[in-house]
């Protein structure tokens, strides 16, 4: 969503923009194996989970290989993130101040449920996934692109780092019979699993006015609107997250993603195709 941020502010570049989307997914690689290794470790990941491709939990993949691919993608992000910040041209402080946000998103993506004291056992998960996939990816993907901080893509941040949330925090509803007795205090522990489906509701609603807002705001032409066509398949995984018992969960997380990630390509496309670059 940065990179059609700045296409739609008319100040962008096509190898920042493919470099960033390749970063970010080597990150979120990261974090997904070392989420698996992590809990595999500490005794979750077994259970209402035995069905799922994790192959940590599975046995069909050893730790060793999983410790090797892990720092392999951190030695890949690391090139892809320095020749990024290298196409992007930045003032040497600046530059300086990225390769610090980056180290601290590795060992964000390491240490969520990796190390002697993971901070997603202690409910700090969503804060996290708010902070790196929300406002870090979307407003410093933008500002790669067009040097300037605008506070105005804060919204859309917003429904990127909501989003994220809503991912998690309804996995952790599907594992919270998993994850109490282990130890493992997600925020769904903490709150209890009727507070969890009412905060899933949040999460989605402030995702969507978020772009609405910002579409409102700064609206040029009708396509903008478009990203409108997803809301009844995120209606739809709210309801049913409220009726269905969490070992049904599973399938859900599949189509919460999809609805999202088709949210967030019709808005992206609505910018793209409402500017007047």
């Amino acid at each position: 969503m940065g990179t059609a941020l700045a296409v739609w502010s008319g100040k962008w570049d096509i190898s920042v923009g493919i470099l960033a989307g390749i970063t970010a997914s080597l990150l979120q690689i990261i974090a997904n194996l070392a989420n698996d290794y992590g809990d595999f470790l500490h005794g979750a990941g077994v259970g209402a989970r035995v069905n799922n491709t994790q192959a940590v939990s599975q046995g069909s993949v050893n730790l060793k290989q999983i410790r090797v691919a892990i720092f392999c993608l951190v030695g890949l992000t690391i090139v892809c993130g320095i020749i990024l910040l290298h196409l992007a041209d930045l003032p040497k402080n600046t530059f300086i101040q990225f390769i610090l946000l980056g180290v601290i998103a590795i060992i964000a993506a390491i240490t969520y449920t990796m190390g002697p004291k993971p901070y997603a056992y202690i409910g700090l998960g969503d804060v996290s996934l708010f902070i790196f996939f929300g406002l870090v990816g979307v407003l410093g993907t933008a500002y790669l692109h067009t040097k300037i901080w605008n506070t105005a893509y804060l919204l859309p941040a917003l429904t990127c780092g909501c989003f994220s949330v809503a991912v998690l925090n309804l996995n952790n509803i599907r594992d919270i019979d998993e994850d109490a007795p282990i130890g493992k205090k997600t925020l769904v522990v903490r709150i209890g699993r009727k507070a969890a489906l009412y905060y899933q509701w949040a999460l989605l609603v402030m995702g969507i006015l978020g772009a609405i807002i910002f579409t409102a705001q700064h609206y040029h032409r009708p396509i903008q609107w478009i990203f409108l066509a997803a809301l009844p398949q995120l209606v739809q995984s709210g309801m049913l997250t409220m009726r269905l018992p969490v070992n049904q969960l599973d399938p859900l997380l599949q189509r919460l993603v999809m609805a999202q990630l088709s949210f967030v390509l019709l808005f992206s496309i609505g910018l793209v195709l409402s500017c007047d670059c």
